[in-house]
């Protein structure tokens, strides 16, 4: 399904300017940070054939959801495994945060179509959407949730550290 983009595209033409006058290294999305722009995030997973990991996640509500954040997502581990690995895509559901009326429709969109129950729900998605693996919270950091995530999962060997 085809999903509305999280931001102008002003702001796409601006980040694509800087981005080519700039020797940089990967893009935002696939260089360990995340990006809310699901249509952009898709784009280049297909560009690069990575799969997609989406984080769906109340950020300021949420309990599990900050405890992922700070002892997994929020660490350097994390954000080196995911550059060589995954395209980032955090779709938020703030409760007292403002958030873009278009984000907001894009984010209820993806949660619709994935099916989303409870927070925090990370999916590993491939480049066309498919699901490959649904997973959430686990305790003991950054090791003990990555080999969560990739125990009894066939498919995601080119994750595995």
């Amino acid at each position: 399904p085809d999903f509305i983009v999280g931001q102008s595209t002003e702001t796409i033409a601006v980040n694509s300017r800087q981005q080519r006058g700039a020797k940089r290294g990967p893009p935002p999305g696939l260089n360990g940070q995340w990006i809310t722009d699901f249509t952009l995030a898709r784009q280049l997973a297909q560009q690069h054939n990575t799969p997609l990991m989406l984080d769906f996640t109340g950020s300021d509500w949420c309990g599990w959801c900050i405890k992922l954040d700070e002892e997994v997502f929020d660490t350097e581990a994390f954000r080196q495994w995911a550059a060589k690995r995954v395209v980032l895509v955090k779709l938020d559901y703030p409760r007292r945060t403002k958030q873009d009326p278009e984000l907001k429709k894009q984010n209820e969109a993806l949660s619709q179509h994935y099916q989303i129950r409870g927070f925090p729900t990370v999916l590993i998605i491939d480049p066309a959407g498919k699901e490959l693996r649904r997973f959430g919270y686990t305790k003991g950091g950054f090791k003990a949730w990555l080999n969560g995530l990739l125990a009894n999962t066939r498919g995601l060997e080119s994750l595995t550290p």
